[in-house]
């Protein structure tokens, strides 16, 4: 509003002469006018220079696929589909045959994991052993099953209960005097090149020689052929590696308890309860028995003979260790006693056969 100095009366901003006297009403000076434009221009500068300097976080001009994966369970019931993170050409956990046919027994287990979880389809999406992790940080699978123990180093990934129960073994050429960890003091032992691995030898074979590592396959033909005196290896991975070799034997089963495990994106919970319930119902089928019997068994494994006046049993069709357990103990809960006293001669609880002999505790 003006105010006439004549009158006092209020006029619009916007009026020249007073509505009430007519005397010319006085305006505001230039000098005043470009004062309050400098004043506006110097807030104007202090807010941008304000803005430029708030803390930002950094912005990553590509960004890659996100590693929060929360929902993944949501995601494969919503598709119908789950993948699994595989090692290619891993038999006996997962191969193709000449013919295109995919078979292994952690090919299977994801199967019978799917039907529990109420979908059909396995979508395998292979890699090497060791970006198999990365397969599930970059969102291209959902779940890992390639021979993992579970590894604290992978911070991004839980870990399921055991699916597979194994041990280390012993392998050496069948005319080797070695029949023993014992018997490798001063030898040559060759191992996979694993820190786990590294450490269970010196913890459990002290004297041993020369240690190699490797991860190369030839190691069996360096078996075979006395560069090395013994090898020792994951037993499921061994019994298919060893068929190419008839003079190698498997001398000595489970020098270790071990269980390969699923691997699932972190902070997937119920993803993780769901797999351990699946895990357990398999586990007391036949379906999961059988799977054993079909991929782990070997011809090659060199056992030695029952010594006399020791309790035995001959397993007949149809036969588990808790049968045996119920028929010869009184009480099927007792199986894991038998399984102690025939470590040395099976290489899992379900790898009994019909004729073969059982010692008795």
């Amino acid at each position: 509003m003006s105010i006439c100095e004549n009158c006092g009366k209020q006029n619009l901003n916007d009026t020249v002469y007073c509505e009430r006297c007519g005397i010319k009403l006085k305006t505001k000076s230039p000098k005043r006018l470009v004062l309050v434009f400098l004043f506006i221009a110097i807030v104007a500068v202090l807010v941008l220079i304000g803005i430029k300097f708030i803390p930002t976080k950094n912005v990553d001009p590509n960004p890659g696929p996100s590693t929060n994966r929360s929902e993944v369970l949501s995601k494969i019931l919503t598709s119908k589909k789950i993948r699994v993170a595989m090692e290619y050409d891993a038999a006996p956990m997962n191969y193709v045959e000449t013919d295109g046919t995919r078979k292994g027994f952690d090919f299977e287990m994801a199967q019978a994991i799917a039907r529990n979880l109420g979908i059909n389809n396995v979508e395998v999406v292979e890699s090497e052993y060791s970006k198999l992790p990365d397969l599930i940080e970059k969102d291209n699978a959902d779940i890992i099953m390639g021979g993992y123990v579970a590894d604290a180093s992978l911070t991004g990934i839980d870990w399921s209960d055991g699916y597979l129960d194994f041990g280390l073994c012993l392998i050496t050429h069948k005319s080797s005097a070695i029949k023993r960890i014992q018997d490798l003091k001063g030898k040559k032992l060759l191992i996979y090149k694993d820190p786990a691995a590294v450490s269970w030898v010196k913890d459990n074979i002290p004297g041993v020689g020369e240690l190699l590592q490797s991860e190369e396959t030839g190691w069996m033909k360096a078996c075979d052929n006395d560069q090395v005196d013994a090898i020792i290896y994951d037993y499921p991975f061994a019994i298919k590696e060893i068929e190419a070799f008839p003079n190698l034997r498997i001398r000595q089963l489970n020098l270790n308890n071990s269980t390969y495990q699923i691997g699932i994106p972190k902070g997937n919970r119920d993803l993780l309860e769901k797999i351990n319930s699946a895990l357990s119902q398999i586990k007391e089928t036949n379906l999961y028995a059988d799977l054993v019997k079909k991929y782990l068994k070997s011809d090659k494994v060199l056992t030695d003979k029952i010594p006399n006046q020791t309790k035995t049993y001959v397993v007949k069709s149809g036969d588990t260790l808790a049968s045996i357990a119920k028929s010869q103990l009184g009480d099927s809960s007792l199986w894991s006693k038998i399984w102690e006293f025939n470590k040395s001669r099976l290489a899992n609880p379900n790898l009994i056969f019909t004729g073969d002999t059982i010692i008795l505790p």
